[in-house]
């Protein structure tokens, strides 16, 4: 009977959203990934603005895109 190491199959991986946790995702994945983001800018919520001092939770509607 042989105990050879079975060979490890290449996988792709998706991460959606790239917020914190996305980013932190494809880093400790350490492969080659794809993020989707549906907004113009990488960071999701915790995007830091002028409005994050009086907001720090993003609770206010109107900084969600």
């Amino acid at each position: 009977m042989s105990t050879a190491t079975p060979l490890l199959t290449p996988r792709h991986v998706a991460v959606i959203g790239d917020g914190a946790g996305g980013l932190v995702a494809a880093h400790e994945l350490r492969r080659q990934v794809v993020i989707f983001e549906h907004r113009h800018r990488v960071g999701g919520s915790w995007v830091y603005t002028a409005e994050v001092e009086f907001d720090p939770l993003c609770l206010d509607p109107k900084r969600r895109a």
